[in-house]
């Protein structure tokens, strides 16, 4: 599950389905907060799992609490 929080007034889910629907997938990225860990066995786990096929995660939105299952893919460069 990652949490997200949508601080501006853009519909950021609704702005990835755009990119989705016109190009078929769009980049993710996560933004570490200062004082956050890096957790880079976590990272190392879904790239070897992502390697491998398509996986299912969550994500979730704090405000206004809503969230949905999404697959995340390696797309090469």
């Amino acid at each position: 599950m990652f949490r997200y929080r949508n601080l501006l007034t853009t519909d950021t889910l609704g702005e990835h389905r755009k990119l989705i629907d016109a190009h078929g997938s769009c980049w993710w990225g996560w933004w570490q907060r200062p004082a956050e860990d890096e957790r880079r066995e976590l990272w190392a786990t879904l790239e070897s799992e992502v390697a491998k096929g398509p996986v299912p995660i969550g994500l979730f939105d704090s405000e206004p609490k809503q969230g949905g299952t999404v697959h995340l893919e390696h797309r090469p460069v």
